[in-house]
């Protein structure tokens, strides 16, 4: 019998802790508040799609720096998507759909490491966060 990885589920509320922790800090739009798309954490990779309201280059400088400084199972980015959005998401996952001249389909069991990978790290990602824009 093949080993079968015990898959992970997802509270709403750890889901919706680092889109809720930014709106404290600035009014933001974000089209989804969670970052993962649905309780199951295996939909898709984990990200953060927003942009604040009346965000300035300052506000966005102040969260790069505390993403950066995240020192987590994963290694997370802030970055730029499209005009107004912005992202927040493992850099495997950005290196994996950013690298490709074809659509590439994630392996389950690399996806299923990303995202336990991934939920481990969301409340201190999150704390670590708060505590560089002065939440805590």
């Amino acid at each position: 019998m093949e080993n079968t990885p015990h898959l992970k589920t997802i509270t709403h509320n750890l889901n919706s802790l680092l889109g809720g922790t930014l709106s404290k800090y600035k009014e933001m739009h974000c089209p989804e508040l969670c970052l993962f798309q649905s309780i199951n954490i295996y939909t898709r990779p984990p990200r953060l799609k927003f942009y604040f309201v009346d965000g300035n280059d300052e506000d966005y400088d102040l969260l790069q720096a505390a993403v950066r400084k995240f020192k987590g199972n994963l290694e997370w980015i802030l970055r730029k998507n499209g005009q107004n959005y912005w992202v927040i998401e493992p850099l495997t996952a950005f290196n994996h759909h950013s690298n490709r001249k074809e659509i590439k389909v994630w392996e389950l069991r690399d996806l299923i490491h990303l995202c336990d990978l991934a939920v481990e790290d969301i409340r201190p990602l999150t704390e670590n966060i708060a505590r560089n824009l002065g939440l805590l």
